[in-house]
């Protein structure tokens, strides 16, 4: 098949109908089908539209002593996300309590 058949361009009418001609264009310029023309980023995270919290951030917050909680409000993620990432690590659970013993906003206390 021959990838340089002209195809023509019409401007529709408003009932749906073919109106007049536009223009005359290839219908497969060379090149079209190149990976250079994907605008697709690499990052499987970024093509997904969303945001991505550094791992270093995660880490700094955990070993400040932050509940999942904490930590997923703080970086726009959510507890489940966090404790996923902790399971991944195996990191024991920080149970809610800041550094310095006493409770954090996130868990009940007793």
């Amino acid at each position: 098949m021959k990838n340089d058949s002209p195809v023509k361009v019409y401007r529709l009418n408003p009932d749906g109908t073919k109106g007049e001609l536009l223009r005359t264009a290839v219908a497969f310029p060379p090149g079209w089908d190149s990976n250079a023309n994907m605008a697709r980023p690499a990052d499987p995270e970024a093509r997904r539209g969303r945001k991505q919290a550094p791992v270093d951030y995660y880490q700094k917050l955990y070993d400040n002593g932050m509940s999942d909680h904490e930590i997923g409000r703080l970086t726009g993620k959510s507890a489940r996300t966090i404790r996923a990432w902790r399971s991944k690590n195996k990191l024991p659970s920080n149970g809610g309590r800041v550094a310095n013993g006493t409770h954090g906003g996130g868990s009940k206390s007793n």
